[in-house]
């Protein structure tokens, strides 16, 4: 035996003391240094980065690399007329696509590469669950954010009563115990008599 500890899903470091930031992809991050891949919104090596609000993607904060449908510009504040569909990103010209609804693109096969918000699969035809925020991996049924209360990669789990209405990680651990008396990552611990509440 080497010491090193297996951490459990959400948490990182040598003693698994640290939490992976509520801002990585399904609460999992890298044991060594926390760094992860992050939900929409965010960027930087522990997710602490916001992204403006007009970008669905972003390199830095100040260059989108994702806008929504119509708008382009580095900081998608640009807004394109093109029926629905996409533009690109730097230039604002319409993407010829013959992408099926609800597609928001394409590749030149027809096969979706990015569905509306709600939508996942090749042909953006199946709904993220009802659990999940309104966005799910574009590939898969996993979902980028839970609705508070929820947990788990399809966010159809509810989290524990011992929760508070802040809700659990990805994991179903508590975020805070209601019971001001005990904490741990199940709300299983009493606190020593010595604590404040």
């Amino acid at each position: 035996m080497n010491g090193n500890c297996k951490c459990k899903p959400g948490y990182y470091g040598s003693n698994c003391d640290r939490s992976c930031s509520t801002n990585c992809v399904n609460d999992t991050c890298a044991v060594i240094d926390g760094s992860c891949q992050c939900v929409k919104g965010y960027y930087g090596e522990r997710c602490k980065g916001t992204c403006e609000n007009t970008c669905q993607a972003c390199t830095d904060g100040q260059q989108c690399t994702v806008c929504p449908v119509e708008r382009y510009g580095p900081t998608c504040t640009f807004v394109c007329d093109c029926n629905g569909g996409s533009c690109d990103i730097v230039t604002g010209q319409c993407v010829k696509s013959t992408c099926p609804s609800p597609c928001t693109a394409c590749s030149e096969a027809g096969v979706c590469t990015a569905c509306r918000t709600g939508f996942y699969g090749t042909q953006c035809n199946q709904t993220c669950h009802s659990g999940c925020n309104g966005q799910c991996e574009f590939n898969m049924w996993t979902c980028y954010v839970c609705q508070s209360g929820y947990y788990g990669p399809q966010c159809d789990q509810k989290c524990s009563h011992v929760c508070t209405d802040i809700g659990c990680h990805q994991n179903g651990t508590c975020y805070r115990c209601k019971d001001t008396n005990v904490y741990g990552l199940d709300c299983t611990i009493l606190c020593s008599s010595l604590c404040f509440n």
